[in-house]
């Protein structure tokens, strides 16, 4: 069992019907596999990368560029979510 504090960022008390949400999406088993499945992607298109070519001039590199900013932005609201839980 997980313990939270009673207030997360001095605005959401744990009674609150918008935190006790978040707390139930992020201690889901989907929340979680969906998580572990982002980190496994981001690892295999940093694999991908094309290392040769570090001014990012192939299309290749650029899509990668591009797919890398969209897991940042999934990893950064996963961040989000679990401060607020």
């Amino acid at each position: 069992m997980v313990v939270y504090d009673s207030n997360s960022l001095y605005l959401f008390h744990h009674k609150s019907k918008l935190r006790r949400r978040i707390v139930g999406i992020v201690e889901s088993i989907f929340f979680n596999n969906l998580i572990l499945t982002l980190i496994v992607l981001n690892s295999i298109t940093l694999a991908l990368y094309n290392y040769d070519d570090r001014e990012n001039g192939e299309n290749w590199n650029k899509n990668l560029a591009r797919i890398g900013l969209g897991f940042s932005v999934c990893f950064i609201i996963e961040c989000i979510l679990k401060i607020i839980a």
